[in-house]
């Protein structure tokens, strides 16, 4: 009997063996899992998580920031491997097509404002868009030496009016990235977009939807809290893609080699001039680390980078270990292959941006504070208290009490990324 157990146990030992083997070689192996959060129908905000170390490394708002925080007790999340990622998306992109075919109305914008919160996510006008001019674009990641926190890019400060909503939309906001600087530390932006100017105008014969005339009939103070006490007349809008590059290294002068080339040359290609800078210092060691993030642009300009960040996860990883020999070549191939994703989304992203319009044009950002390094139309609007009597800016008398909170609570999530930075470094990641 005991014999026949042993034999049992062997041959079930065998199967699963195997049964593994024959999976590890039909399954793919990916380097990402993937959280999407959903608002109803629509997607919200796509994550990238390298499964090594749990690092998101990839945050993706198709309908820009403002549509992705709005709501968030509404937001649903799912998380899926990456094949499982790109089943869903191909499916939700094919069944998901901008109509050129246009309305009376648009929407998909923020509209209303708030001089003290600014931009209000609520939708409560009747309003029509249209582009003003050509676009402003930049098709390659540059280095951006002018802002050095994703916040910067976008040129929000530590006030309520310049970041309202800016911690709803990132777990781990703060307004510089200081806490990531030291004599052997650092880290660099690149950018890449495309910009538009649209101006708005309401509808002077119906300027409220019905959700608007709803609050207009709860009197002027509900009418503010949700619609703002001004109509944005201008703004800058469009997609914006930026990739943070931290580095860190046991010897200052690698990191100021790093420093130096990245700044000098601008473009993501000099990477490989980098790491081959940092590679020339002897009894040193140092990595790298890349993240991106997408504000604007749509679903299927989400899912082209995506796929081809994830078809790049093995030259990004040597790239960013520095010391392998194949590193600076592996660094050109990324960046090659990032550039010419941008190229291929700002196409995606044009084809989208009719004449007129689409009545649906949430995948526009709105860059109220305008992009940081990039000349854009200032913003504009009107006060619109010919069409809600009373309306005026409700929040001028805290606006003092207010700032202080916000920079409060930016020295919190300031000292939490600073100690998350510091742990990384103690277990040898950035």
């Amino acid at each position: 009997m005991k014999t026949l157990r042993i034999a049992l146990i062997c041959l079930v030992m065998m199967c699963l063996c195997s049964c593994s083997s024959d999976n590890s070689t039909t399954q793919p192996t990916y380097p990402y899992r993937v959280v999407v959060k959903m608002a109803g129908d629509f997607i919200a905000s796509v994550h990238l998580i390298r499964n090594e170390d749990d690092k998101v490394v990839f945050n993706g708002y198709p309908y820009g920031r403002m549509f992705a925080w709005s709501q968030p007790s509404k937001l649903q999340a799912m998380e899926m491997s990456y094949s499982e990622y790109e089943q869903f998306m191909a499916n939700y992109n094919k069944n998901r097509t901008v109509s050129a075919t246009t309305s009376v109305y648009n929407t998909g914008l923020p509209v209303g404002y708030d001089p003290s919160l600014g931009p209000t996510h609520t939708s409560c006008f009747n309003y029509g868009s249209q582009i003003a001019g050509a676009p402003t674009t930049r098709l390659s990641f540059s280095s951006q030496n002018t802002a050095s926190s994703s916040a910067a890019q976008t040129n929000i400060a530590a006030s309520v009016k310049l970041s309202y909503g800016a911690f709803s939309a990132h777990d781990n906001f703060s307004f510089s990235s200081s806490y990531k600087k030291s004599a052997n530390s650092g880290n660099i932006f690149f950018t890449t977009y495309v910009l538009y100017t649209l101006q708005n105008t309401y509808d002077p014969g119906n300027p409220l939807n019905s959700f608007g005339q709803m609050l207009k009939s709860q009197g002027a103070a509900s009418f503010v809290q949700q619609c703002g006490s001004n109509f944005i007349t201008v703004v800058p809008a469009g997609m914006l893609i930026f990739g943070e590059l931290s580095f860190s290294s046991s010897s200052s002068q690698a990191s100021r080699a790093i420093s130096n080339t990245l700044k000098a040359n601008y473009g993501l290609e000099s990477l490989s001039l980098a790491v081959h800078a940092a590679q020339q210092v002897s009894n040193s060691s140092t990595s790298m680390a890349f993240t991106l993030e997408v504000m604007g642009g749509g679903t299927k300009v989400i899912q082209n980078i995506t796929n081809a960040y994830n078809n790049q996860s093995a030259a990004l990883k040597d790239c960013m270990s520095v010391s392998s020999s194949t590193a600076p070549s592996s660094c050109q191939s990324f960046a090659v292959a990032m550039n010419n994703a941008v190229v291929q989304s700002a196409a995606i992203f044009q084809q989208q941006v009719t004449t007129p319009l689409p009545s649906d044009i949430s995948i526009f950002e709105t860059f109220p504070n305008g992009v940081a390094g990039v000349s854009t139309d200032p913003l504009m609007y009107l006060p619109i208290s010919g069409i809600v009597s009373g309306a005026s800016d409700i929040y001028q008398q805290y606006r003092t009490q207010l700032d202080r909170y916000v920079g409060l609570i930016n020295q919190i999530t300031t000292l939490y990324s600073k100690a998350s930075v510091l742990n990384n470094k103690i277990y040898g990641t950035i």
